[in-house]
Parts: C-alpha cells; structure tokens; sequence
C-alpha cells in the first residue's frame, strides 16, 4: 500500500523518490533524530516522534489484534494475560499505549512483529498484538499454522508519511499533494490492500482459513514500518543547492498560497500565490510575522503551534487579509 501511495505522490509530482533497504523501526528513528533519513511512510504520529518529526495527515487506518496459540482457551482481555508476556514491537505505537493504559501487563519488546509471532508460535510468549495486515500476511508467508486470532485489539495504526522537523517545505508540499490526489485514486489504492469492512475480525478469520495472501504491500510496509525511504544524501554543497532549488520549484508550482515558517512563527519562503493573496511582495512577507496577515491573528498561532506541537492541523479555517483591507 505505501508503495503505491509513494507512486501516486511521484505522479503528482512528476520526481522520484529513492527507496532504501527495509530496517527495523527502531533504527528508521535513530537515524531520523541523526539527520540521515528523510522521509519515512508508514508511521503512526505520537508525542514523543513529533519532537523530531512532521507528520502528513492520515491516509490509512489499521486496526490490531491480539494473537495467540491455537490450543490456547478463549480468555477476556486485559484479565486473561495479567502474569502473561505479551510480545510487541519496540517503539511501536502500541508499545506506549499498553504501557500507558495496562501497566500490569508483562510486554516483551521484539525487532518486529515477525519476531514476535515466531516467539509466539516456539511457546517463547503467549501473545503477539499486531496489525492485522501484517499478522494475515506473515501467517500466510511463514506457513504459520499454530496461531489464531483471539479477538480485536482497541488500538488503530493512523498511518501517515512523517519527515525530519527541520525540513518543513517536503512536509507541507507532501500534505497538500496528498490532500489534491482524487478520492477515486486514493480508494482504488486502499481497495487494492485493505478488504476490511465493518467486521475486521470475521474477515480476517475466513482470510486465515482460506490461507491466501492479501495486502501484502501494507504488511510489508507495516512489518520495517517505513522500508521506504527517501534520502537525498546530500553529501555535497552542491546536492545541497540542487535539492534546495527543486523544493522552491514545488513550492511555486502551486496555484494554491504556500508559506514556510520557523518555530517561532516568523515566514522563512514562500510562492508567489502567497504576495497575490496578501498583496505583500516578497521582501515584505520574508521575515515577518505569520499570524498578522490574517484576521484573528492569535487564532493562526495558535494553529501554527499546534501544528509543530501534533505534526499537523486540519479543518482549521482561517481568513487572509490583503494589504487593501479585502478579506480572503
């Protein structure tokens, strides 16, 4: 799924984006907070990824389960797995949710869910909870014969394409790139990987009995949570200029208004949609405050705030004022 999410941005946006070799979660997130990776798909936005990442709205929601051994009796969540290990992926999510809302659940920290349901299956923990994209995929891959799906777990993977915090041109031009692909082709995409519907637990039942493989793009996106990745390895000043001036070309392409800001608020780019709306130039925008070129100035910090808080901010109207007093 997120390969075919990644082609349709490359559509949009007439590039290509260079896919690295997959790697395990926890080692995407190092290497983002070192300023070596660019792009990540497939990631779930949280408190603590925002401190260094910015997150596109959403364009897949995920539902989790909980896995166990076929032998094993119907048991009642949480109560069941109290004195239980329960194996999930390290920096997952679901790893800081359970932590947080079920402390006396005993969690086993896994590279990936793989791991985990082979643990699962060798009798090394009596849980895995997982997505069920991946836990439908890896079964079927791995010939896994000796594991059930127990019952629907209450989390959902909100998976969205984050990138480094300090590179906000790529996450605002991904976001509006997103937000302008049809409806129709973002359906044909998720129709294509994810065949859940109202009952996601029954369906993934019959899939397992069928033993045949569905959303495998997903699952596999799921399992290194990010396998693409864009990285522009810029190694050189003059990549670096490169790099800078195709971004500022994406920036202009758009009919649409389009701003940069620092943390503090203070407009760092912009394309010319932007001086025809505010009817400010250039030199005039660059530098100054975001928030005053609209009508509730304190309600635009407080969305731009937000924003770099959560990762982004949707369904959040806002009216520009022109130099002439004309309200947009």
């Amino acid at each position: 799924l997120s390969v075919d999410m990644v082609r349709l941005l490359e559509q949009r946006l007439g590039t290509r984006f260079e896919i690295l070799p997959a790697q395990n979660l926890d080692a995407i997130l190092t290497q983002a907070k070192a300023g070596r990776v660019d792009l990540i798909t497939s990631l779930k936005a949280t408190p603590e990824r925002s401190q260094f990442l910015s997150f596109t709205p959403p364009y897949v929601q995920v539902p989790t389960a909980i896995i166990v051994k076929s032998g094993m009796a119907s048991g009642v969540w949480p109560e069941s797995f109290v004195g239980k290990s329960v194996a999930v992926g390290k920096g997952y999510g679901v790893q800081k949710y359970l932590e947080q809302k079920y402390p006396a659940i005993s969690l086993t920290l896994v590279p990936d869910d793989l791991d985990g349901m082979r643990k699962l299956a060798f009798g090394e923990v009596d849980a895995v909870i997982m997505d069920v994209a991946s836990a439908s995929y890896f079964i079927e891959r791995e010939k896994i014969t000796n594991l059930r799906v127990l019952t629907a777990f209450e989390y959902t993977y909100d998976l969205s394409f984050a990138v480094r915090i300090d590179t906000p041109v790529l996450g605002a031009i991904l976001t509006k790139t997103l937000q302008d692909i049809p409806a129709k082709d973002k359906q044909a995409v998720l129709g294509k990987w994810i065949t859940l519907g109202n009952d996601p637990l029954r369906q993934l039942r019959e899939r397992l009995q069928r033993a045949m493989p569905w959303i495998f793009g997903l699952a596999l996106a799921l399992t290194v949570v990010g396998g693409l990745l864009w990285s522009a390895r810029r190694k050189r000043t003059k990549a670096a200029e490169q790099a800078s001036k195709y971004a500022r070309s994406l920036l202009e392409a758009s009919l649409d208004p389009m701003v940069t800001i620092s943390a503090q608020g203070k407009i760092t780019d912009l394309n010319a949609a932007t001086e025809k709306v505010t009817g400010a130039s250039r030199a005039t925008l660059l530098g100054s405050d975001f928030a005053d070129y609209f009508t509730a100035p304190q309600r635009a910090r407080a969305g731009y705030e937000k924003a770099f808080l959560e990762g982004f901010v949707t369904d959040y109207p806002l009216a520009i004022r022109h130099v002439s007093g004309r309200v947009t």
